[in-house]
């Protein structure tokens, strides 16, 4: 009884992980997704230049602001 259920499972397990075997990542890319890879880099970089700029400037912001109150608070 035992054999007769744990062969279909070791046969239905063996064949699972035959057949994720990882060969699909080895495929190579085409050039449009070459092209939509670099796109997409491209538009990243062109939204996060900005956002970054921004946050040095507002630390600049805060960092002034503390000097300022720092100076009025010493007097």
């Amino acid at each position: 009884m035992i054999l007769r259920i744990s062969l279909p499972l070791v046969v239905a397990s063996f064949l699972l992980l035959a057949g994720c075997s990882g060969d699909e990542g080895t495929k190579e890319q085409s050039a449009i997704d070459k092209q939509n890879e670099r796109t997409a880099k491209a538009a990243v970089e062109a939204i996060k230049t900005p956002i970054d700029k921004a946050r040095v400037v507002a630390d600049q912001q805060v960092d002034h602001n503390r000097t300022l109150k720092e100076q009025t608070t010493d007097r």
